[in-house]
């Protein structure tokens, strides 16, 4: 009894000898009425051309089974061996795959290629290190300290601010600019500015609301930092009130005598340069809204300064939501309670 299948592939081979291309074959065969994939095409094509009669009688093609345990060499890999080489990738965290496999025990053989196999099945993922202030002995003391004495503070009163530079240079991972093309000349070219134009603004947020960014010098001076202090002064006080402490990072324009003397006089309270621990800016939740406001910035990839300016107004408009706001300054005690376990060190903030 002929089946459909025969017929499919006696079809096949009556168009396949007459020279038709695959394409013109599989339009043939859909109008007689055999739907098969052009990929199964091209797959009879082969078979076809090694041995016709097996083809054509139906035979079964031979299953090569292991292909690694029938290749000559190393035998296959046992579970034992991936346990080891998943243990030996464990104990190197930091060594690339390429130079453990050249450094593997003599009785266990493995590649490259191997390792990369065998490397997620143990829950392993390829991570970035994410950039850290290097902390001497003194300042993690110091970190210790404040984060003991502020835990249970009212943080709600209390002034976030820094200044920050963004460019027309900025690129949003720059590193990993990936574009699939089968050509090169399909793939568009990353636009770049011979002179970059920068702009510094200083940010503040409250626990009511952000300011709007103020225009200040890239590498101000106290004097410049207390005439952009004499603008930002009252905008704080129309949305807070009287009563609030003022916390910046020790910039040298904050450090300096007269700024510090320039800060006792002019607003309630702040964080002098004794208090506040250096290399510190985990503390400081502001660092958070810049690194989601350079990252909107680089994303629009802005030409020229009134670009750059546009961008920047736009980012922090989206990067200081109250809900954002509410969620930074609600994450000041764990801020606080993670310096403490850390004892004075690094923290996931």
């Amino acid at each position: 009894m002929v089946t459909r299948k025969d017929q499919e592939r006696v079809e096949f081979a009556q168009l396949f000898w007459l020279g038709n291309s695959y394409s013109v074959i599989y339009r043939d065969m859909l109008k007689r009425g055999f739907p098969v994939a052009l990929s199964t095409l091209k797959s009879w094509g082969v078979r076809l051309k090694g041995n016709p009669a097996a083809f054509l009688s139906g035979q079964k093609r031979e299953r090569l089974g292991n292909p690694r345990a029938r290749r000559k060499g190393a035998p296959p890999l046992t579970a034992a061996d991936k346990f080891r080489l998943q243990e030996i990738i464990r104990a190197n965290p930091e060594q690339s795959l390429r130079t453990t496999a050249a450094h593997l025990p003599k009785n266990l053989k493995a590649s490259k290629s191997t390792l990369q196999r065998v490397r997620p099945k143990s829950g392993l993922i390829p991570r970035h290190k994410v950039k850290k202030p290097k902390l001497t002995r003194a300042q993690r003391r110091v970190r210790r300290q404040f984060a003991a004495a502020n835990i249970d503070r009212e943080w709600a009163l209390v002034v976030f601010s820094d200044e920050f530079t963004c460019t027309t240079a900025d690129s949003n991972n720059s590193k990993n600019n990936v574009y699939y093309a089968e050509r090169a000349k399909d793939v568009p070219s990353l636009p770049s500015t011979k002179y970059p134009v920068a702009v510094t603004r200083l940010a503040v947020i409250t626990s009511k609301g952000a300011l709007p960014l103020i225009e200040c010098k890239t590498n101000p001076t106290a004097d410049d930092m207390q005439r952009v202090l004499d603008q930002v002064i009252p905008l704080i006080e129309a949305k807070l009130g009287i009563e609030f402490v003022l916390l910046h990072d020790n910039s040298p324009a904050w450090t300096a005598t007269s700024t510090q003397e320039y800060l006792e006089m002019r607003v309630p309270s702040f964080f002098s340069r004794h208090e506040y621990p250096g290399n510190s800016p985990d503390i400081n939740a502001i660092e958070n809204v810049q690194s989601d406001v350079k990252r909107l910035v680089a994303k629009a990839r802005p030409r020229n300064k009134i670009e750059l300016i546009a961008a920047l107004n736009a980012a922090w408009a989206e990067a200081t939501t109250p809900e954002k706001i509410a969620a930074l300054y609600g994450s000041m005690p764990d801020r606080m309670a993670a310096i403490i376990k850390a004892k004075g060190g690094n923290t996931r903030y």
